[in-house]
């Protein structure tokens, strides 16, 4: 299962409103495959910090509650495609 943007904008709600990462997985409904991939996304977009001895404890959440709404936008704005470089064939 790929991870679409409405699941991975329920995945940020829970983690930031909750401030745990370890419960998102149970309350989605979501297998261990797709919670990882969740995860690995949420570390990118900077929800929540690294693995820690080996994901047997629990990842820091990175973001405050007060902050989600321009996580939010910045997640759901349609991301730019870089122009081509001088002095390259179209």
């Amino acid at each position: 299962m790929t991870v679409s943007l409405p699941m991975l904008i329920e995945a940020i709600e829970l983690v930031v409103n909750s401030g745990s990462a370890a419960r998102f997985q149970r309350k989605m409904r979501v297998g261990f495959a797709t919670a990882g991939k969740l995860l690995g996304r949420l570390e990118d977009l900077g929800v929540v910090g690294p693995e820690k001895a080996g994901g047997r404890r629990a990842r820091e959440v990175l973001v405050k509650p007060d902050d989600l709404p321009s996580l939010l936008a910045e997640v759901r704005a349609p991301r730019e495609v870089a122009a081509d470089q001088p002095g390259e064939a179209s």
